[in-house]
């Protein structure tokens, strides 16, 4: 996927923190979990061990999607900044470049 993604310095670092998380922590309590069931013994109809094995899954969907995402950032330049203001976070495309993604 080619498409360029602009990213405002704070979106960028809001990504960046959520992947650091995820890749330590996030990645930590899923392992801790598994190991505690994986301890209790017969796993073969536990139905913990799937639900962590589809946390862990989910997780991992969500690194890469990150890892993708911030490798094609661009710094973007806001010139009519103060009409998206009100907004929190989101996508958005215009007319002139629909392929670009902007996380604010």
């Amino acid at each position: 996927m080619s498409d360029k993604v602009k990213l405002t310095p704070k979106g960028f670092q809001k990504l960046k923190d959520e992947l650091e998380y995820l890749s330590t922590s996030g990645r930590d309590e899923i392992s801790q979990f598994m190991s505690d069931i994986m301890s209790e013994g017969d796993i073969s109809e536990n139905s913990g061990y799937d639900d962590a094995r589809q946390k862990m899954g989910a997780l991992e969907t969500r690194i890469f999607e990150l890892e993708t995402l911030l490798s094609r950032w661009s710094k973007s330049t806001w010139g009519r900044r103060s009409a998206l203001t009100h907004r929190s976070g989101g996508t958005l495309s215009s007319q002139s470049s629909p392929r670009t993604k902007w996380i604010w």
